[in-house]
């Protein structure tokens, strides 16, 4: 990996061109899997820190639809992209960024935000690519397993992979505290959705979550002794069931139809408010029209 580079858009974006030179995107098409890999012992070797219990419903889970193995398959989709090119850009990586763990959470000051809601694998020094490769490779199972044809499916891939570009060069061009700031309000992102029967939906979805914000009992203890600390507890809403040690919490799954995968174009802006070109659909396109596989 390189070191970071000078403070300046310039820098950073020839740093980036030096950076494609070494490494083209046409070698990250290539795929260099061991002949010797075992998927199966992959997993199984993730199962020692597992409680024993719940190893077998992870695999019933897991068996459902090729969607929920990709989502249950982490470990063996990051053993094959340490053999694949790297950009050369090292990042505190997602480390499970498929498409359902996407979703919407509140915030202490009220509003829900639509962005990545699960950081079990958060992982620093990892090369960028490693998370878009694996919200890619999740769109494109998510669509073929909502029925979608290959055409459909790649097209999804690309307007996803496209929405990232866009949105990270707008980011490249603001200071780390505006960064920082950046979010995307699911409120204002739903009203401009241009079909009305998923707009209506997902708005419903959000305000009968809003009506819950006092069940959390997350942040609360975090801020304990803040200001935040005495404000009404706020609930996550998260995009699949969560399990962990023993405990297993179900929470909202944000929509529950395919039919919602398959229907309008969602139009989502900028932090300013902008209105962004339906050719510029980012994540929250795929999260809204997942499969009811992905899910469960």
């Amino acid at each position: 990996m390189t070191k970071p580079a000078s403070a300046t858009f310039a820098a950073r974006y020839e740093q980036g061109i030096r950076l494609r030179r070494m490494t083209p995107r046409e070698k990250h098409a290539d795929l260099h899997v061991s002949a010797h890999r075992d998927p199966v012992a992959i997993l199984a070797a993730g199962d020692r820190t597992r409680v024993p219990e719940l190893v077998p419903e992870r695999y019933k889970r897991m068996l459902v639809s090729p969607f929920t193995f990709l989502r249950g398959a982490a470990g063996v989709m990051a053993e094959d992209l340490q053999h694949e090119a790297s950009a050369g850009i090292a990042v505190q990586a997602c480390g499970d960024c498929h498409l359902m763990n996407f979703g919407a959470f509140a915030t202490p000051e009220g509003m829900i935000l639509f962005d990545i809601n699960d950081f079990d694998e958060t992982l620093p020094g990892v090369d960028f690519t490693v998370d878009l490769k694996r919200l890619a490779a999740s769109v494109a199972v998510a669509a073929l397993n909502a029925k979608f044809s290959n055409k459909r499916a790649r097209a999804a891939v690309v307007t996803t992979v496209q929405a990232y570009r866009i949105r990270m060069r707008a980011l490249a061009k603001l200071s780390p505290l505006e960064v920082w700031h950046s979010r995307m309000e699911l409120a204002r992102e739903i009203k401009q959705i241009e079909d009305p029967e998923l707009r209506r939906r997902l708005h419903a979805i959000i305000t009968k979550a809003g009506k819950r914000l006092e069940q959390d009992d997350n942040f609360p203890h975090l801020a304990e002794g803040t200001m935040i600390a005495d404000r009404p507890r706020r609930s996550i809403i998260s995009s699949k069931t969560v399990t962990r040690g023993a405990a297993s919490t179900s929470t909202t799954c944000l929509p529950p139809t395919k039919n919602a995968f398959r229907r309008s174009d969602c139009v989502c802006s900028s932090d300013t408010g902008s209105r962004t070109p339906p050719s510029r659909l980012s994540g929250l396109e795929a999260w809204a029209r997942s499969a009811p596989s992905a899910c469960s």
